[in-house]
């Protein structure tokens, strides 16, 4: 039986010290000490896109968009000014 791409950021998540599951926007969140660190987004828009979104540290969002532009992204501006980016799944 393949994985699929929830039980793959399940297995790294939860693989990490005092992380939790809980459901947000019929999907899996992340969390320490109650703040949502990675999410995922699978056709959120109706768009077929899929994605995980990741808060990043400050300067991580540029870092990370500068390392990986074709894939990785850090918008819309009410997320980006929260911290927040995203990494596409499938290229």
């Amino acid at each position: 039986m393949s994985r699929t791409l929830i039980d793959v950021l399940r297995e790294i998540c939860l693989g990490l010290p005092e992380v939790e599951e809980a459901p947000a926007h019929r999907m899996p969140e992340y969390r320490v000490n109650g703040k949502t660190f990675a999410t995922l987004a699978i056709n959120h828009h109706g768009d077929g896109h899929e994605a995980v979104w990741l808060k990043l540290p400050a300067g991580g969002q540029e870092h990370y968009t500068e390392r990986e532009p074709r894939t990785s992204k850090c918008r819309p501006m009410s997320v980006r000014a929260a911290g927040w980016g995203w990494s596409s799944l499938r290229g």
